[in-house]
């Protein structure tokens, strides 16, 4: 018998039958205290949801092998990596995130850190992973980097930006994460605390029109913080008004940066790079379910970048995540082509190499 079609979309926008939840509201247990009937529904509906893809995938005889994975990370591009040099344990050195990246083909990494510019590091790391590369007769990966405009530069500080021009492969400026006002509210519940970049009256700042101007004239990427949706939106728009033409938000999914899929649109219309985050995918951390995960990639695939967003004690390697999280998309019914776009030909472009 010919196997069904397997069409993720429409899987995606098949609810869960009411029926069928309250049958299984009577036959499963959660065991979380005090859970009332309308979170129960809420919890079961998500699971039948899902068991309708990952079932619709086996009905539809879904192979993939380790051959595809490795064509799908030859040439590809992480734009989110975490290294050692944080004060603080990472999974690996700097050194070890290109290497393992060499050794897989990928094309170019984007080392990021919390405190100090990680564009400092480029130039001695491309040389240790350019120098194992030749020893093993292999293409090294790009290395690049950037500034995060946290308190110990400063904050959003201008001349930290001006003084990191001088590193080769500096590219990304991003806004403040942990530091951020909304960050220390949403993950701390610090009211008052932590650095904005609007005024009162929802005015970019000063010395943050003076950044963009900076990004703008020497081409690099303004990336997003951990800043609420609208605030990013303002962030953009003004971007834009001032001649940057690179933009990404990161993370998009995680409760300290959390866009609706609608908001993501509107972002991707005016040439705004959404990060697809492996740190948020291999903790499942979605208030809306897996299931809108991948609604979310096959609508917005044409402006999705890679990141890892990896190096955590408690997560994979970045190498690891990304080969994952590969297998993950094509499983769930994201297409070979549309993984391309996300993880070789979205990024290349963003970076501006060939």
């Amino acid at each position: 018998m010919a196997k069904k079609e397997f069409d993720l979309l429409e899987l995606l926008q098949v609810d869960a039958d009411p029926k069928r939840v309250e049958e299984l509201m009577k036959l499963v247990e959660i065991d979380l205290p005090d859970l009332k009937d309308e979170v129960k529904r809420h919890l079961l509906k998500q699971q039948v949801e899902m068991f309708n893809i990952e079932y619709g995938r086996y009905a539809a005889g879904t192979k993939i092998t380790n051959e595809l994975i490795e064509e799908l990370m030859e040439d590809a591009i992480d734009t989110h990596a975490h290294g050692g040099s944080d004060p603080f344990e990472r999974r690996q050195l700097e050194d070890e995130i290109v290497i393992d990246a060499t050794k897989a083909k990928m094309k170019a990494i984007v080392i990021k850190t919390w405190y100090t510019p990680s564009a400092s590091r480029n130039q001695l790391v491309q040389k240790i992973v350019d120098k194992w590369a030749e020893e093993h007769q292999m293409r090294p990966v790009q290395v690049f980097g950037g500034v995060t405009l946290n308190s110990s530069v400063g904050g959003l500080n201008p001349e930290a930006v001006i003084r990191c021009l001088g590193f080769p492969r500096f590219k990304y400026v991003w806004m403040p994460m942990s530091d951020a006002d909304y960050h220390q509210l949403i993950v701390f519940n610090r009211k008052g605390k932590g650095i904005k970049f609007l005024t009162e009256d929802g005015k970019v700042v000063p010395p943050m029109q003076e950044i963009l101007r900076i990004i703008a004239d020497n081409d690099l990427i303004l990336a997003s913080g951990h800043y609420p949706s609208k605030e990013t939106a303002i962030l953009m728009e003004e971007a834009k008004r001032l001649g940057v033409k690179r933009m990404e938000v990161v993370h998009p999914t995680l409760i300290h940066s959390k866009h609706s899929l609608g908001e993501m649109k509107e972002l991707a219309n005016e040439g705004v790079k959404l990060g697809l985050m492996g740190v948020a995918s291999v903790n499942v951390r979605f208030v809306e379910g897996v299931r809108w995960l991948f609604r979310v990639v096959k609508e917005l695939s044409d402006s999705m970048v890679w990141g890892s967003d990896s190096g955590q004690i408690q997560n994979p390697t970045h190498i690891e995540a990304m080969r994952w999280m590969v297998r993950v998309l094509l499983a769930y019914g994201i297409t070979k082509e549309e993984v391309t776009k996300i993880f070789k030909t979205n990024p290349a472009k963003h970076l501006g190499i060939s």
